[in-house]
């Protein structure tokens, strides 16, 4: 299955290092994307082939509640 339709989606501050770490503890490196808004997605497949998307996005997804 494509990762992109069923993966765990995880913020990162600094997807190349922590792909490195995940690939040096078993994980498999599938595929980045650099998309227009700035966002940055690294996919990946963990030892048991689930797939990981490692997300920096160029500006929050979900905005803290108004007081």
């Amino acid at each position: 299955m494509d990762p992109l339709l069923f993966h765990l989606a995880l913020t990162s501050f600094d997807p190349d290092a922590d792909s490195k770490r995940l690939i040096a503890a078993g994980a498999v490196y599938v595929d980045e994307v650099k998309t227009p808004d700035g966002s940055y997605l690294i996919m990946l497949r963990d030892p048991w082939g689930v797939a990981l998307q490692l997300c920096k996005r160029s500006r929050n997804l979900i905005s803290a509640p108004s007081q």
